[in-house]
């Protein structure tokens, strides 16, 4: 328990929070299982050995990064939950700030 709270307050305490689903490429409400299916075809399409050149590769190991941290949190119940707490006070925080402009 004391690790997923470290965990969490490690990857969701920045600045500009990644939006998680997008990289993914599914739904806020998306079942585990989708997102464990989108996960593996989005591990396919990027994974580094599979690249041919020098750049691509480069790039897919990056995308593979953002792939594994977006799977590591929305798979699990508990660091789901905690993100899109984080997610929703981001958006508020965000909408208030630029109507305040």
């Amino acid at each position: 328990f004391y690790y997923k709270i470290k965990v969490q307050k490690d990857i969701f305490r920045r600045i500009d929070m990644k939006n998680y689903y997008e990289i993914l490429q599914v739904s806020h409400n998306a079942s585990k299982e989708v997102i464990e299916k989108a996960y593996k075809v989005l591990a396919k399409k990027y994974h580094p050995d599979l690249q041919t050149s020098y750049t691509a590769k480069n790039y897919a190991e990056q995308k593979m990064r953002e792939i594994n941290e977006a799977y590591d949190v929305l798979s699990d119940d508990f660091l789901r939950e905690q993100y899109d707490f984080e997610f929703r006070i981001e958006k508020i925080s965000n909408m208030i700030n630029n109507s305040s402009r």
